[in-house]
């Protein structure tokens, strides 16, 4: 589809149809965050999607084929438990940062109103168009917030999760650990002795190959061995390993005690920032603490070695974040309504409200009423 300002937006089905262009736009996501980065989307893709769903890949680009962003997304048909035919973004239970990949921000202020209209036109229509796991204090979501209300959509933003973080301003772990609360640094330092005195206790981080395997096959004993419920996706975890391994981006962490898997960890680092994605522990080690002293090891290693410049904790408000991280921010999802779908009107009235279907309702049918006189 062409917009006025000589924007057009193609749609694609594969990554691997996505022309060279793109290449480009993807290390414009890739330095925001990996979870904007092609081997994040890949993995996700191989080993998360459901069978009903539908791959499509809007491409923004110029007449000139410069390629200005990409939103990657899954349709989903309607179904008898699923009754709207909805448009999602690629995100996921995993996923801790989202958003159409923009190769800067003009591309974003001049792209998101031709996705937009792109949206509303595709048909048949979709009910719903949705994303989450955005960033509200960026310029990004308002501009999209706003391009989907000018294309005729009902659009209500909401929460989604919290995020703990904290910016590390100097790469010093006596700084780090010394804001830490007293009763969590003697938790540390007693525990330590403890299991140090009983037991023979070794740490592993690995990063890549050739242990690699060693690393995935501890993990999975560890996570077999937890409070942790099976995977949905069995496959995705053991996918990032090896994707992030080869980006330059895993930081796996094993603790052993006597020579057995007790508790494992996977970090992401990237762009001096670095996320705490998976822990688990052994819950016949849970006396020891042994997931808070490998959390220790990571963090010291994180800020010693990669010397990051933040960290989060992923998703969640879970009391104990707080502890090791003292910043929190938001994640939140836009949900757009279509007035102008059968569906999609009734989702207003049940979620959002009859008047706001009504303040809707009227300028869009005033707009396709214009379209068909000057059609004529």
């Amino acid at each position: 589809m062409r917009a006025p300002n000589g924007v057009r937006v193609k749609l694609y089905t594969a990554l691997a149809e996505l022309p060279a262009a793109y290449e480009d736009v993807f290390s414009a996501g890739a330095a925001r965050s990996f979870y904007l980065s092609r081997p994040w989307f890949e993995n996700l893709v191989a080993t998360a999607s459901a069978s009903h769903e539908e791959l499509r890949l809007y491409g923004i680009e110029r007449d000139d084929q410069t390629a200005l962003g990409l939103f990657i997304a899954r349709g989903c048909p309607r179904q008898l438990r699923h009754p709207l035919r909805k448009l999602s973004g690629l995100s996921s239970m995993y996923t801790i940062l989202y958003g159409p990949l923009w190769k800067s921000p003009s591309a974003a202020l001049a792209g998101a109103p031709a996705l937009a209209r792109c949206l509303a036109a595709e048909r048949p229509r979709w009910d719903v168009v949705q994303l989450d796991s955005l960033d509200p204090d960026s310029a990004e979501f308002s501009q999209l917030q706003s391009a989907l209300r000018a294309a005729g959509y009902v659009v209500q933003p909401y929460f989604h999760f919290g995020n703990w973080f904290e910016s590390i301003p100097e790469p010093s772990w006596e700084s780090y650990w010394q804001r830490r609360p007293s009763m969590l640094r003697n938790t540390v330092d007693r525990k330590s002795k403890k299991l140090l005195k009983a037991h023979r206790v070794r740490y592993e981080i690995y990063t890549g190959h050739p242990n690699l395997d060693e690393g995935i096959t501890a993990y999975e004993r560890v996570y077999a061995a937890s409070w942790k419920v099976p995977e949905p996706f069995p496959a995705f975890t053991g996918g990032l390993v090896r994707c992030a391994s080869d980006a330059g981006a895993l930081r796996l962490g094993i603790a052993y005690v006597d020579d057995t898997p007790a508790a494992a960890q996977i970090w992401l680092v990237a762009n001096r920032q670095a996320t705490i994605f998976k822990l688990a522990y052994d819950e016949a080690f849970s006396a020891h603490s042994i997931g808070t002293l490998l959390t220790l090891r990571l963090a010291r290693h994180v800020i010693e070695v990669d010397q990051v410049s933040h960290i989060d904790f992923g998703r969640g408000d879970d009391g104990y974040k707080r502890d090791w991280l003292a910043e929190r921010r938001e994640r939140w999802g836009l949900m757009a309504v279509n007035p102008r779908t059968v569906a999609g009107a009734l989702a207003v009235c049940r979620h959002l409200g009859a008047r706001l279907l009504k303040r809707a309702a009227i300028p869009t049918l005033r707009g396709e009423q214009r379209q068909g006189q000057s059609a004529s």
